[in-house]
């Protein structure tokens, strides 16, 4: 189990994601985005959507990730690679599709985020980037369960504020989730293999 099972994760998180293009599926995800959008029971919590927000940032990512680099030495050449190629990945796929954001596409959409991105909607870059931490931190941590379970809700917590925020549909954020969790799975597991074989 190596690159591969990584591999997979990332195939099956975009291709499930690009179902949106038939129309059957975005309506369910056109209809799913609005009720989370626009839900009057998640106003007590939009505070956490916010506060928690810039965790999938470029900025915190970076942050996240030479910390990581240098807390597993060992993995951190490995660590670094794979996040720069996953977001290389992020961005071209971003580039290629070129999906309007829902706030563009659809009307009453309310959006909670500062400032609106700019930028297509597939995959979301903030989820792509939170998954990515979540399973490196679960690695990293050698499947510490504290650890692991406050990075994966951190990374739900995100993950829901996309749509919450009204700048990405539940495809996106799910094609974004699985791009991250999967390159961070693949370098973790690949890293494991070549250690194993020297």
């Amino acid at each position: 189990m190596n690159m591969a099972a990584g591999l997979i994760i990332i195939t099956v998180g975009l291709a499930g994601g690009l179902l949106y293009k038939v129309d059957y599926v975005y309506g369910i995800d056109k209809k799913l985005f609005l009720k989370i959008n626009q839900s009057k029971k998640l106003e007590k919590a939009d505070f956490l959507f916010q506060m928690f927000y810039p965790l999938g940032t470029k900025w915190w990512f970076t942050a996240v990730i030479l910390l990581f680099a240098f807390a597993v030495p060992s993995k951190g050449v490995f660590l670094m690679a794979s996040a720069i190629v996953m977001s290389l990945t992020e961005r071209l796929v971003k580039i290629y599709i070129k999906r309007p954001r829902p706030f563009l596409s659809l009307t009453d959409v309310l959006i909670r985020q500062r400032k609106r991105p700019s930028d297509g909607s597939f995959p979301s870059g903030d989820a792509c980037r939170i998954w990515f931490l979540a399973v490196a931190a679960l690695f990293v941590s050698h499947f510490n369960f504290l650890v692991a379970s406050s990075a994966f809700i951190l990374a739900l917590i995100v993950s829901l504020g996309r749509l919450r925020l009204g700048v990405h549909y539940f495809s996106d954020v799910w094609a974004g989730s699985m791009l991250g969790a999967g390159f961070a799975a693949g370098c973790f597991l690949s890293c494991q293999t070549y250690i194993n074989t020297i």
